[in-house]
């Protein structure tokens, strides 16, 4: 996969990018990142502390290795070897 491939599978995925080159969305009140490295795809998710004792800060759900991501026939973001959908696409 491309990155120019990734670039349009995010945006018509809805996800829309940020000043730092990294794609954003929000899905089911949370924020998902999928920020894009030289090697991996890091799929993140913003999370608030309750109590704000702590700043909020991006949590790395999973990371995808370009050489063996590819968007499967049902459009999604997947990893070879059978990888689970990214959280931000279930139930869609």
């Amino acid at each position: 996969m491309t990155r120019e491939e990734f670039i349009k599978w995010a945006v018509g995925k809805g996800y829309s990018e940020d000043k730092f080159g990294h794609f954003q969305k929000m899905s089911g009140g949370k924020r998902y990142r999928l920020k894009l490295g030289r090697i991996v795809i890091r799929h993140e998710v913003r999370i608030t502390f309750k109590d704000k004792s702590s700043p909020d800060e991006w949590v790395r759900l999973a990371s995808l290795p370009w050489k063996t991501a590819y968007i499967n026939e049902a459009g999604n973001l997947r990893k070879g070897g059978g990888c689970k959908v990214m959280a931000s696409e279930r139930g869609k």
